[in-house]
């Protein structure tokens, strides 16, 4: 009998999902959109609905927001400023409800964790979706709980393709035999909006060129208390061992952390804390530094778990010129050309220490590595590459 009341309670509780009468070519499910610090997000599923004038985006907030300290009304106030900044589509996003129509010609997500909860909807309304693996978001390599949730959606009969952004992830899907390489569509790199595809070079100041203090700063959500897994406490012992020799660097970082998880009282004024910032205020930011450090590891958030490379953060800082130095411990680098348009650094402090100060040496390095690594960003991240090869894969199965 308990049993019985337990369901019943759980079918009131829970949101229930159904084909209703009136039919959307594109639903996009999400649990973080309009969030504005996701730009990659913001940057797609804007221009698909620009694009695909049927489109529908459905958010359930509830476990991200969470995760991240936010809460309902969080997501209240980042809907209202989309619906603000675009007039136009303010009646295509809401948030997840008791009973949610969810007939569509397609539906899109991005992320597992987004897959694994909506996928017995899907299936059991029959409804065709493509989706986009990006790492983290409940996606690790070999691990088990992850492995049997890939399978699951991708042996649904209603599954229609996956798009990759790095090829360790295309080549996993293949040697696990979770999918077909046919059913892979490999799109190295996240969608950029396309304002920061436009800063110009010209506004960029170097140090040694036009100012006399190097720059360098770190950008990451906190996941960690120590960050382990972005590397904060590496960006953190290299900032206390350089300025104990360098007076004219300062520290910035950007995301999550603050003077609370490390101390950083040897620091002085040397460092400064931005908290989170609005994609598209991030530029503004980020063009006064000279280096993007980025010493994140694989693993560190259970075995398996792994960042994409570079770091979308990363991405954002090299689009308005800073030289990235970055690790990158899964060899996914297939694109930046090694001391000539990034610079490859291991996850330890000597490594690290040992290469600023060969730049702090040789400062024209800096704006050389920097510019280079700023084009090819550019050409890698261009709409062309990033937004419209996903707006012709789901356009054709719509």
């Amino acid at each position: 009998m308990s049993n019985v009341i337990n369901k019943i309670i759980w079918k009131i509780r829970n949101p229930h999902f159904y084909n209703g009468i009136r039919k959307t070519d594109l639903i996009i499910y999400d649990d973080y959109f309009p969030n504005p610090v996701t730009g990659f997000r913001i940057a797609e599923f804007l221009e698909i609905l620009k694009s695909i004038s049927s489109t529908k985006i459905l958010i359930s907030p509830i476990n991200s927001y969470k995760t991240y300290g936010l809460n309902n009304s969080d997501f209240e106030k980042h809907k209202r400023e989309f619906a603000n900044s675009y007039p136009k589509f303010k009646n295509s996003v809401r948030k997840v409800s008791r009973f949610n129509n969810i007939n569509a010609k397609l539906f899109y997500f991005v992320f597992l964790n987004n897959g694994r909860r909506i996928i017995p909807y899907l299936n059991r309304n029959k409804i065709n979706f493509i989706f986009t693996l990006y790492p983290g978001g409940g996606f690790k390599m070999n691990n088990e709980r992850s492995d049997i949730d890939l399978k699951e959606i991708m042996s649904s009969k209603y599954f229609k393709g996956v798009i990759v952004n790095q090829e360790c992830i295309k080549d996993y899907l293949i040697e696990k035999n979770i999918c077909t390489e046919m059913q892979i569509h490999n799109i190295v790199g996240i969608p950029v909006p396309q304002i920061k595809l436009e800063f110009p070079e010209s506004e960029k100041i170097y140090y040694a060129e036009r100012k006399g203090v190097l720059d360098i700063c770190f950008i990451a959500a906190k996941n960690l208390a120590r960050g382990e897994d972005k590397g904060y406490d590496l960006f953190i012992d290299v900032a206390i061992k350089l300025h104990k020799k360098y007076r004219d660097l300062k520290f910035h970082v950007v995301g999550g952390f603050s003077e609370k998880e490390i101390d950083v009282t040897e620091l002085g004024n040397s460092i400064t804390y931005y908290g989170y910032i609005d994609t598209n205020d991030l530029p503004n930011t980020l063009k006064s530094f000279d280096i993007v450090l980025s010493p994140n590891r694989p693993n560190m958030l259970g075995a398996g778990s792994f960042d994409g490379f570079p770091l979308g953060a990363s991405v954002d800082a090299s689009l308005v010129g800073c030289l990235m130095a970055v690790t990158d411990q899964l060899n996914q680098n297939k694109r930046y050309l090694e001391n000539e348009e990034i610079i490859i650094i291991q996850p330890n402090s000597e490594d690290i220490i040992r290469k600023i100060e060969n730049l702090i040496a040789f400062p024209e390095k800096i704006r050389q590595i920097g510019i280079a690594g700023m084009q090819k960003t550019k050409e890698l991240f261009s709409y062309q590459n990033q937004i419209e090869t996903r707006l012709q894969i789901l356009k054709k199965w719509l």
